[in-house]
Formats: C-alpha cells, sequence, structure tokens
C-alpha cells in the first residue's frame, strides 16, 4: 500500500486574520482525497463559502458518489449560490493507494505535476455539469512524482505588475523546473516558487493563497488484535488472518493472546513489572507488542490528549504509542465476544474505562484525526 503525503502552504490575502480557501483532506481505506476550496473574495465570507461548499463535497463522496459525479453536485449547488453572490471555485483530487489520480477542477487552475525533475500541467478534457466547465485530468502518482493542487492566488500572482493576468498553472511550471534543474528536492523548488510567487507581487500575497504537494511512499501498517471472535468457530480465522496482514503486529487483550497462543502453538511469557499501575505486558514470538486489552486500549486513547513531554518513555504504553505513532494506516481485527462481566464492571466504570467496541470505535475517529487511515475487521 503506498501511503498519500500532503504538505499544506496557505497565506491569507494581505495578512488578513481568516483565509477565504479552505484545504480538505480525507482518507479512506481505498484512496485519498484532497480538495482545495477558494470562496468568493476574501476574509469571513470568503471562508465560510468554502468551507460550506467543502463540506458538501465531503458528504457526497461520504455517500458513495465518484470524485467526478460528486463534483458535478457540488456544482449544481454552487450555481444557486451564484444568485446571491455566494460563490466557489475549487480543484479536487481523488488518489487510490496505487497512485492513480484523477483531479477535478472547477474555475480554478489547472493542477501540476512533477515527475522525475520535470513539472508540467497533466494533459486535460472538459466535462459539461448544468451548463458549466469541469477540467478532468490524471495521473500516476510514485517515486520521483509530485501533484500539486493550488487556488487561484498562486497561479495570478503578478496579476497587475506585468504579468497580464498572472503567472498561471503554465508560469507555475515553468519557474519549477528552473529550480528543479539543479537536482534540489521537490519541497525546496516549490518553496522558492512560493518566494517568487510572493516577489512579483510586490512582495505581498494579493489575494488568498493555498497549495497542496501530494505525494506517496510505501505505508507502515500497525495490525491490532484485540478481543477473542464472538464465536469460537472463528478464532483460527481470526489469527491467520492477522498474521497474513503486512505490517506490526500487536495484541491488546489477555484472552485474546490466549486465543492467539493456543491457534499459533507460540509460547507467551509475562513481563515482570515494578509499576502496580501498568497494565500487564507479555512476549510472544512474531509479535511487536502484547498487553492486557481494556486498560491498555483506553489509556492509549488518553495518552493523546497529553503533552508527550510527560510521558514515561519507558513505560509499555509509550511503546504502544510510538508503534501507533509510526504507522500511517491502522488495522483493527476486533473480536466481537463481550466480556459482561468486565463491561458491567463497578471499577470500570469508576476508573471510565470504555468497553471494546467503545474504545476502538473512540480510537478509529482519533486515529483519523491524525491523518491515519483506519481500517476495521469485526469477527
Amino acid at each position: 500500500m503506498q501511503y498519500i503525503e500532503t504538505l499544506q502552504y496557505r497565506y491569507n490575502k494581505l495578512d488578513n486574520t481568516v483565509c477565504g480557501d479552505d484545504i480538505t483532506v480525507m482518507r479512506t481505506k481505498d484512496s485519498t482525497v484532497v480538495i482545495v476550496m477558494d470562496g468568493i473574495g476574501s476574509g469571513i465570507r470568503a471562508n465560510l463559502c468554502a468551507t460550506l461548499f467543502g463540506n458538501e463535497l465531503v458528504c457526497f463522496l461520504e455517500k458513495g458518489y465518484s470524485l467526478l459525479e460528486a463534483c458535478r453536485l457540488v456544482v449544481e449547488t454552487i450555481k444557486i449560490g451564484k444568485k446571491t453572490d455566494n460563490f466557489a471555485a475549487f480543484s479536487a483530487a481523488n488518489i487510490l493507494h496505487n497512485g492513480y489520480a484523477q483531479m477535478v477542477t472547477y474555475e480554478g487552475p489547472e493542477p501540476v505535476f512533477i515527475n522525475n525533475n520535470f513539472a508540467y500541467i497533466p494533459q486535460t478534457r472538459v466535462l459539461r455539469a448544468g451548463g458549466e466547465n469541469l477540467i478532468e485530468s490524471n495521473c500516476l502518482l510514485g517515486k520521483d512524482k509530485a501533484l500539486l493542487l493550488f487556488s487561484d492566488g498562486l497561479s495570478q500572482s503578478g496579476m497587475g505588475h506585468g504579468f497580464g493576468y498572472g503567472i498561471g498553472s503554465g508560469g507555475v511550471a515553468d519557474k519549477l523546473n528552473e529550480y528543479l534543474v539543479s537536482g534540489i528536492k521537490y519541497d525546496e523548488a516549490v518553496k522558492k516558487m512560493l518566494e517568487y510567487c510572493k516577489a512579483i507581487s510586490e512582495d505581498k500575497w494579493e489575494d488568498d493563497t493555498s497549495l497542496v504537494i501530494i505525494k506517496t511512499r510505501n505505508a507502515v501498517t500497525a495490525n491490532i488484535l484485540t478481543g477473542p471472535p464472538s464465536g469460537k468457530n472463528l478464532d483460527e480465522k481470526f489469527i491467520n488472518d492477522f498474521n497474513k496482514a503486512p505490517g506490526l503486529k500487536i495484541v491488546c487483550g489477555s484472552t485474546t493472546l490466549d486465543v492467539y497462543a493456543r491457534v499459533t502453538k507460540t509460547a507467551v511469557k509475562m513481563q515482570e513489572s515494578s509499576n502496580p499501575f501498568e497494565a500487564p505486558t507479555y512476549k510472544a514470538d512474531g509479535l511487536n507488542f502484547a498487553s492486557e486489552g481494556a486498560l491498555m486500549l483506553n489509556q492509549l486513547y488518553n495518552l493523546y490528549e497529553l503533552n508527550p513531554a510527560n510521558l514515561d518513555g519507558g513505560a509499555p504504553i509509550a511503546r504502544l504509542k510510538e508503534l501507533i505513532d509510526v504507522s500511517d494506516k491502522i488495522t483493527f481485527f476486533y473480536g466481537a465476544g463481550e466480556n459482561k462481566e468486565q463491561n458491567d464492571s463497578m471499577m470500570f466504570s469508576q476508573l471510565r474505562i470504555f468497553p471494546r467496541a467503545k474504545i476502538i470505535k473512540l480510537l478509529t475517529d482519533k486515529f483519523k484525526q491524525l491523518g491515519k487511515v483506519v481500517v476495521v475487521h469485526k469477527y
């Protein structure tokens, strides 16, 4: 699996307190969507327009519409908004985990693609959407490749200062090539290009300006096995699916570990600890980390609200968090067998320890907020 990396730049028009552009990155188990939405004008009103139409586009995508169909539907709404001067232009890209990218723009600048130190505008085609034009293009991301989405604050740099309507997407690509020919990293070339665009506009951003660099790299996956399955007949599939999954191997749950040891015929040894407040941890061949379940998963969730400087680096929970932090994708192998006694425990209620189903949902939401891809397999 390829992980889709994004590096964002956003500059407010004339140092306004609010940017009229909005950038959204939406990750699913199949792809990553990046949206650059440019609201009409600048300031709060522009930001509201950008946020409104950006959220609508995300909603259509979450309902299962393709990027192209979702964009067509949003354009229909934008057309209605035009009547009251509520408008937004946008560029959006849907990148599959194999690197294939589809880009759609509406009233915005064409994306720029960098391939082996050469920047250019990918070939485009015009599609109609209720009397409006959508511009579609495609590319394949991978090693030594990058895709740039940006608002017209960048493509219109220099407008009124000897550059007509601005340098355009072609000018952005040309300027990048001036820097790329020396072999510098893509990120550095983009920084230099941004500095140039500001310089030719009397050293200020005369419009809200947003840019996203999109690249891919091999993803790091953490597989978390937790909870016995809902029936013993699922034990072997539960463990075999977990073992076959590429990536880091983590088991959270004493009963879960018993199932793992029985199916794989692996010896498990409890680790000694002098701290009575630590959840028990174990050592077993083939596992990067193994521990008790409910307490450890709840502690993991709570730690994301804690200043990392206050974290004991030698504690088991710190080791678990390190494994999660370096991972781009988190796959839960969730055994849905209920532990009624534990779930109804007064001690768990007093300590605010959520049952497995609840804490997996909370962790899923938290990991997605951190930009990770999350998949849950239920058994």
